[in-house]
């Protein structure tokens, strides 16, 4: 077995280990083009309502790749899949006071409270009051 080979095995790599057996077709991507450049998109945009990130969050390249999976995951998983959910987690970061980099639930949070707004349904505290208010009134009406 040569070293490459060992290596290759060693480290999980199938793009690699595809390439050696040389069928030249690289393993399936979970993830589209299209998702990957709308994260970079984001993550870009974030950096820039956030510079706090650069010199905490990521220090080293290689925590941006790692933070952009979970992401992509955190999206995934929450059915947050088209631009303007984002347009509308970025409306609301921007809103935001904190100079630091959100969470991946937090900037979901963000996205889906823009998703209501722009459909026009209030919020969770708007419709509490609603609620309140024709509970008050209920027996009033005729």
């Amino acid at each position: 077995m040569s070293t490459n080979l060992a290596r290759v095995i060693q480290d999980r790599d199938g793009a690699a280990l595809a390439k050696m057996a040389g069928t030249g077709k690289s393993p399936d991507k979970v993830v589209n083009d299209e998702a990957e450049k709308l994260v970079d998109v984001l993550f870009k945009n974030l950096k820039q309502v956030f510079p706090a990130a650069v010199s905490t969050t990521f220090r080293d390249p290689s925590d941006e790749v790692a933070a952009k999976r979970q992401w992509i995951a955190a999206f995934a998983e929450n059915s947050i899949r088209t631009k303007e959910q984002l347009s509308a987690g970025m409306r609301q970061a921007r809103a935001s006071a904190s100079p630091f980099w959100p969470s991946p639930g937090q900037f979901i949070q963000w996205c889906k409270q823009g998703s209501i707004q722009n459909a026009g349904l209030p919020d969770e505290s708007e419709l509490y009051d609603i609620v309140m208010t024709y509970c008050a009134r209920r027996g009033l009406h005729s």
